[in-house]
């Protein structure tokens, strides 16, 4: 069985995707979840191919993808978006050679900030819940996407006092701009 590292090829994202369905579901139903993922049409995966082709990754075994990795760069930002191995081959160190070219894809794109998907993810949830916290907190339950927006930018450099997050809240301006529907 030879194993073939390679950069992937438009006609084999659809292929690449059904790797990972299958490989997210052999995970939920070894777990007892049963199946999670379904099969979507890969906009998002031709996109990075045809706007920076270097991030995506295939391996190959006797004509049969076994890994995929995905990786796309937007100035100085590197994002692996995704990275699956086939359940029959992980612990064969696929994975590894495919995020090793990931990664040599950001070196020579000179990318310093790194990222991936469940980094973004855990981000999001955090200024999810923060928006409804603050939302409680300001007695008032109602939460939309950009009070979530505002959360995001502010997380990390909120001001401490009840006030300046009812006046950031709660800002004239930011209604009459139609920032936050109240």
């Amino acid at each position: 069985m030879s194993l073939v590292f390679r950069p992937a090829r438009a006609d084999e994202i659809q292929r690449a995707q059904e790797l990972v369905v299958r490989s997210i579901n052999d995970l939920t139903e070894r777990h007892g979840f049963g199946p999670m993922a379904t099969l979507r049409p890969p906009d998002f995966q031709l996109f990075s191919l045809k706007d920076d082709p270097d991030g995506l990754w295939v391996a190959e075994s006797d004509g049969e993808i076994v890994g995929f990795a995905l990786s796309w760069v937007c100035g100085k930002l590197w994002f692996l978006a995704e990275l699956f191995v086939a359940p029959s081959h992980q612990g064969r160190r696929v994975g590894n050679e495919l995020l090793a070219r990931t990664f040599e894809h950001a070196r020579k794109a000179g990318a310093t900030n790194k990222s991936n998907a469940l980094e973004l993810l855990v981000a999001f949830l955090q200024a999810y819940v923060f928006a409804i916290l603050t939302c409680i907190y300001l007695n008032d339950a109602t939460v939309d996407g950009e009070q979530i927006w505002l959360a995001l930018h502010l997380f990390y450099e909120l001001p401490n006092d009840r006030a300046e997050l009812s006046r950031l809240f709660k800002d004239p301006q930011m209604e009459a701009k139609g920032r936050l529907d109240r």
